[in-house]
């Protein structure tokens, strides 16, 4: 949720959701269901194409891993 003042005693209120579920029916499978994720907050990484033994290792942008 994110409310913004607006002036003169008035907010803009602006609400995202999002679910997550699991359902396990049995010990061998594992449903997994996201809705509504928040993959708009930074750009994608560059492309990068390597033929060498050694990975490419991008530096981390996400907001939340970054705090």
């Amino acid at each position: 949720m994110r409310a913004d003042y607006a002036g003169n005693s008035d907010y803009k209120t602006d609400a995202e959701a999002g679910i997550d579920l699991f359902y396990n029916p049995s010990q061998q499978l594992t449903l997994q269901l996201t809705a509504n994720p928040d993959f708009a907050q930074i750009e994608a990484d560059p492309y990068d194409f390597t033929i060498s033994r050694y990975e490419s290792y991008f530096q981390e942008r996400r907001p939340f891993f970054t705090e």
